[in-house]
């Protein structure tokens, strides 16, 4: 492990603020001008589209299962019912469809008098779809965020590469929010807020107005179509409640597709009935539960089987579920430290690829023409699919190709504060400055501490009472993969800064190692 080092710096336009604060915010904030938009960010509405003007009497929505798809999806069919059109969404089965419209959906949507059809969180590598509404003088509209291939011929494109800086880098839910204009209501910001923190965002200009804007108003008002997917009702609303506690409920049924229809969530999130919210909110939450049991039971028949020799980690069993195999590579990558591939299915497989460290997808790229049916991703993560006879030569030729491979030695750069500048106070007025997340995330703070007292929380890991670091008390670490059990130990502590439910100061851990 190596550990770059990030010290206070002395900038005049953070001068007023505590070291604590200064420090986490220095690698964040170039000037002066940038920290007062960061701190009161302007909601913008885009008059690039005329959105409104492109629709004809009868719309199809085409989404995406995701958390993004699901409330873009929502977003939109809101507006478009304001607006008194008629409207039907649908979005496809992630398991027995896949990413994207099919052509067979917008064939249907035609047949059935749909005069408009707009692809929403996926639509600019549709070629077949494209060409079809072309052809059939159907009007198309395309509103996504992911990479454009090539030109997208539809009669209105809202994608982020062709506006403004304010707008860069907005997933599909802010894109909408920022097309409806003045005719957004609190409840379309607050579902903007969650897809923009669930597709990770860079929480920059107009993202982070949205998100700001969508977390005061969770904090200010009651929605009981949100507060009901929480297990427990939560006292302050932030990014992080939102990304851990919300955002993987609207992900599970689309990881879980064969447990039910995503595009219920949509009919739920419309819906005013207090009977249809609480009944159906259970459910989902059922279904998330249900998910995060599979994960876990997944990941541990995973970590049994896996060779500890082997350079690059790859496992298949017949019952993995293929909507989490993504999870559980990522929870092997992350135990290892090795990249992993996890395969689910018989005679054609599937799986996905998880890394850090180098580019995995440019390694496997080499084995796309002889062994993959499908396949693609980027750097630290891909998906791919190829014959369960080809697996016993493929992961042989993989271990092979590994032992020329450097990775890079695991790395993280962290905040180091003198221990009397870790205040309660100092740690309150960094708050000021929330919302954090991709794109203005502080380095993890990095602290030495001495224990002196441990308590096993169950199979989850430690709570560490520590000598005090300024008004720091106790260090919750939710791994075991080092061993705790005297005290008096010396150890390394990488992680963040939180407030426990006694108002106290207290830190979560990311990673720990013996001093």
């Amino acid at each position: 492990m190596k550990l770059i080092k990030h010290k206070h710096q002395e900038h005049s336009f953070l001068s007023h603020t505590p070291k604590l604060v200064s420090a986490f915010l220095s690698p964040l904030v170039k000037d002066e001008n940038e920290l007062i938009e960061l701190l009161n960010p302007q909601l913008r509405i885009s008059t690039q589209f005329n959105l409104k003007e492109a629709l004809n009497r009868k719309v199809m929505v085409c989404g995406d299962y995701d958390a993004d798809g699901i409330l873009s999806t929502t977003l939109l069919v809101r507006y478009i019912e304001n607006l008194g059109l008629e409207v039907g969404y649908y979005i496809p089965n992630r398991l027995s469809e896949g990413y994207g419209t099919r052509l067979e959906t917008v064939v249907a949507a035609h047949k059935k008098g749909y005069d408009t059809i707009i692809l929403l969180d996926n639509g600019v590598i549709n070629t077949e779809v494209h060409s079809y509404c072309k052809e059939q003088g159907l009007t198309l509209i395309v509103i996504d965020h992911h990479q454009i291939p090539e030109p997208v011929v539809c009669d209105l494109l809202v994608h982020p590469d062709v506006m403004d800086e304010h707008f860069k880098g907005m997933c599909s839910a802010g894109l909408v929010h920022t097309l409806i204009g003045d005719k957004v209501d609190e409840y379309d910001t607050v579902l903007a807020a969650i897809a923009t923190i669930g597709d990770v965002m860079d929480l920059r200009h107009q993202n982070r107005a949205i998100v700001k804007e969508g977390i005061k108003l969770l904090n200010t008002n009651h929605y009981p179509s949100i507060e009901s997917l929480l297990n427990r009702p939560v006292d302050v609303w932030d990014a992080s409640t939102v990304a851990f506690q919300i955002v993987p409920v609207f992900n599970a049924l689309g990881r879980l597709a064969d447990m039910g229809n995503v595009n219920t969530i949509v009919k739920y999130l419309l819906s005013t009935d207090p009977i249809t919210i609480r009944s159906f909110s259970e459910q989902l939450k059922n279904i998330n539960q249900q998910r995060k049991n599979l994960s876990q039971n997944q990941t541990h028949l995973a970590l049994d089987v896996i060779n500890d020799s082997d350079l690059f980690q790859i496992v298949h069993h017949p019952d993995f579920h293929p909507g989490i195999v993504g999870i559980t590579a990522g929870q092997i990558a992350s135990n290892t430290q090795k990249p992993a591939l996890v395969l689910s299915g018989s005679q054609t497989l599937k799986g996905s690829v998880r890394a850090s460290g180098f580019n995995v997808y440019g390694f496997l790229k080499q084995f796309e023409e002889r062994y993959f049916l499908t396949f693609g991703g980027h750097q630290s993560a891909c998906a791919l699919s190829l014959l369960e006879s080809d697996l016993v030569s493929f992961k042989r030729e993989v271990q092979e190709a590994m032992v020329s491979v450097k990775i890079d030695e695991l790395t993280y750069d962290v905040t180091v504060v003198e221990h009397d500048e870790i205040t309660l106070s100092a740690y309150e007025e960094l708050l000021k400055y929330e919302p954090f997340g991709q794109g203005f995330k502080p380095y993890p703070l990095y602290i030495e501490v001495i224990v002196i007292g441990v308590k096993t929380l169950g199979q989850a890991g430690y709570l560490l009472n520590i000598l005090p670091v300024g008004d720091l008390r106790e260090v919750l670490y939710f791994k075991k993969d080092i061993k705790i059990e005297d005290e008096n130990m010396h150890l390394g502590v990488i992680g963040s800064l939180q407030i426990n439910n006694r108002g106290q100061l207290s830190m979560i851990a990311e990673a720990l190692f013996v001093i």
